[in-house]
């Protein structure tokens, strides 16, 4: 199943409310946690889509047609390094800090575990290597264009606004840096090996 950006926004918003219900059980849906899961969703899905994989092959496909499943990343070194980049930039940040990463990392690996189909687009199959395009300041660029314009603006006009955006973009990227993605199948008869040059849908 491809990526899909609804599914993937339902489950960050869930996920964030829950989460902060944990913190704090009073704590009421708020607008603003809607909008930033559509675009962390829309950014993870649009920066993979604008991605290639590459990597060598030792056979060609077996089946023309056939696409890899996954992209495995780490959730958890993802929240961590949002978390830690968010109290280095701020210089505080508590228990909430960490559950509203984990709420916006945790459904990204789900999400991408399952629903990322590798796509050979040289004809030959084989493991892919992580999305080297998929940086930090793509996923900041793409978030704040996700988001509505007027509280974009208010983001960028605030430094803890910015930083939140660059700190859930870097958790993004070092999870993508390490990522592996599922491999496209290959058969073991001739002919022979060549390059294989994947994108992700």
């Amino acid at each position: 199943m491809p990526m899909d950006s609804s599914t993937l926004t339902k489950d960050i918003l869930n996920t964030f409310r829950t989460n902060m219900k944990q913190v704090n059980p009073q704590a009421e849906p708020q607008e603003f946690q809607e909008h930033l899961a559509k675009a962390v969703a829309d950014a993870t899905i649009n920066v993979l889509k604008s991605s290639t994989t590459v990597g060598v092959a030792p056979f060609p496909v077996l089946v023309p047609g056939v696409n890899g499943i996954g992209l495995t990343v780490d959730g958890l070194t993802m929240t961590q390094t949002a978390a830690n980049a968010m109290r280095g930039f701020s210089g505080g940040g508590g228990i909430a800090l960490d559950k509203s990463m984990e709420a916006l990392m945790l459904p990204v690996q789900r999400h991408l575990a399952t629903n990322v189909e590798v796509v050979s687009v040289s004809g030959f199959g084989g493991q892919g290597l992580a999305p080297a395009t998929a940086t930090p300041p793509l996923f900041e660029a793409a978030i704040l264009a996700a988001l509505p314009p007027d509280i974009a603006a208010k983001m960028t006009a605030s430094s803890q606004g910015k930083f939140y955006i660059k700190a859930i973009s870097l958790g993004l990227g070092v999870g993508m840096a390490a990522s592996v993605p599922g491999i496209v199948p290959f058969g073991s008869t001739p002919p022979a090996a060549g390059p294989f040059v994947g994108i992700f849908k």
